[in-house]
């Protein structure tokens, strides 16, 4: 609750929601993923799979570092510190440089992650669809939406099966289905 009034009006994503930030390349997709990763940090667990390496640690400690001054603008620099110390504990960041090391990724989270932490209530996945160019095998037509829509059904599973919200930056080409 409370992680964004300009964006989330009712507060927060619901539990089970799965939440698209979208849009052209180079539009800041990764910036607003990371700011509403460092808010929602100073709330609760949070994973965080990288598959585009466009994650910088140093901006989004910096971002942490807003958010929780911003949550707690009474406090010594001190207890500031051990508050982002707190939440740097609580970010579980899980680089992933293929569709199988993601697919592996979403795995563990399934049948190990997130059985063994009920504080997690967010996954975030910085580019969902990445690895469409990578994937795609030679003289094999696959259109960007199918892929999309393949990519996100796992999602959806976690999302629903261990009641957490998850969101994902996917470019816009991927979500618009011409047929």
């Amino acid at each position: 609750s409370d992680l964004n009034p300009s964006i989330f009006t009712n507060g927060g994503p619901v539990p089970s929601s799965l939440v698209e930030i979208s849009g052209g390349r180079n539009t800041g997709k990764t910036m607003l993923l990371m700011q509403l990763v460092a808010q929602s940090l100073t709330h609760c667990d949070v994973v965080l799979l990288n598959t585009s390496n466009k994650i910088d640690p140093t901006i989004l400690g910096a971002l942490l570092k807003d958010a929780i001054s911003a949550s707690s603008p009474n406090s010594t620099s001190a207890e500031l510190e051990k508050k982002f110390e707190t939440c740097l504990e609580s970010l579980e960041i899980m680089n992933c440089f293929s569709s199988t090391q993601l697919e592996m990724a979403l795995k563990t989270l399934d049948q190990y992650v997130l059985l063994d932490n009920e504080r997690i209530s967010l996954i975030a996945v910085d580019s969902l669809c990445e690895f469409y160019w990578f994937d795609l095998e030679p003289e094999t037509r696959q259109r960007k939406f199918t892929y999309y829509m393949n990519a996100l059904a796992p999602l959806r599973k976690i999302c629903n099966k261990f009641y957490v919200s998850c969101m994902y930056t996917v470019d816009s080409s991927f979500n618009r289905n011409a047929y």
